[in-house]
């Protein structure tokens, strides 16, 4: 985070470095996407994930007191944060800051986030699943269904490897701290519906990591003064999301001046819609699937530049971003 002299214009920034932290870039804005008063709450942790040239910054932004959670969007390696999204849709209006955080993963086209936010009127943990390639916010959910005697969820964590994910968060329940995990090995079937109890008594925060099988949960025990852990194993599913989707739906070639092909697996084509967007989210051309493997579209006429296509299809989610030439 970054200020001016008058510890005002508060903003995120990102500087990168290629010999080990020997030396770092310039640093480039990464925040400032929900209009041209916003700042960002001061007082929240922010996140950086990246996969393959591709960088995102998570933070909660300031705009009127409307705190809700932004991403800022680099595909150059964090060379340049030129887009940014709201993965929350809850308008928090709260005239302070809450000092809680976003924290994120990226897993095949979508990342997701986990955050808190009383915009419900209750402090509560949610999950939200972001296309990257798209630019659209698909599904913001709690990460629990209604439980009797909570008053509140607060600082959630995520970590992934593969297809597995977990998620951690601190919660009180009828006045007892609580540390409960969401565990998925495949999460393209999403998390189960209950979760695990890692924890319960005097937890301060929690962080989730994943490597080879295993899950680490670190914690705070503000009785003992000491930090805890715990471990557990899992069985890892075969075949990561990127190679089911690239499986299911293809494009050719790109960059491209004249036609783009599209190949669509059976199963995906029935009942399914396409969407071309441009990188402002402007949607370009929408149309029903019918027959015909492979398509083949004239985007001659498309003004030169990034563009993505999506595939609805059976409430699932397939995109590819192209390049007009």
């Amino acid at each position: 985070m970054k200020f001016n002299p008058s510890f005002l214009q508060s903003r995120w920034v990102v500087a990168k470095s290629t010999d080990y932290g020997n030396t770092f870039s310039v640093d480039v804005k990464a925040s400032g996407y929900s209009g041209a008063k916003a700042e960002v709450c001061d007082c929240c942790p922010g996140a950086i994930v990246s996969s393959g040239s591709t960088s995102t910054v998570l933070y909660r932004d300031n705009l009127a007191n409307i705190r809700d959670i932004w991403i800022g969007v680099s595909n150059d390696k964090s060379n340049s944060f030129k887009n940014g999204y709201t993965v929350d849709n809850n308008k928090w209006l709260i005239n302070s800051c809450p000092s809680s955080g976003p924290d994120g993963v990226i897993v095949g086209d979508t990342l997701y986030s986990v955050f808190m936010s009383s915009g419900s009127g209750s402090y509560r943990t949610y999950l939200s699943k972001f296309s990257m390639s798209s630019g659209i916010l698909n599904k913001v959910s709690n990460l629990t269904g209604t439980i009797t005697g909570l008053s509140q969820q607060n600082y959630p964590r995520v970590a992934s490897e593969g297809k597995a994910m977990a998620i951690v968060w601190k919660q009180n329940v009828n006045g007892v701290s609580q540390l409960p995990i969401l565990f998925t090995n495949n999460i393209a079937d999403g998390f189960p519906t209950t979760y695990d109890m890692v924890d319960l008594n005097d937890i301060t925060n929690a962080d989730v990591a994943i490597s080879k099988g295993k899950v680490f949960v670190v914690w705070e025990d503000d009785n003992s003064g000491t930090i805890k852990f715990r471990s557990g194993t899992f069985s890892t599913a075969s075949n990561s999301v990127n190679e089911i989707e690239q499986k299911s739906f293809s494009i050719y070639p790109s960059p491209t001046s004249d036609f783009l092909t599209i190949q669509i697996d059976e199963s995906v084509m029935a009942n399914s819609k396409l969407k071309i967007t441009n990188e402002l989210g402007e949607t370009i051309l929408t149309s029903n699937i019918s027959k015909g493997i492979p398509l083949k579209l004239n985007v001659a006429s498309f003004d030169k530049g990034v563009y993505f296509i999506q595939i609805l299809s059976n409430n699932k989610n397939y995109s590819h971003k192209f390049i007009k030439q």
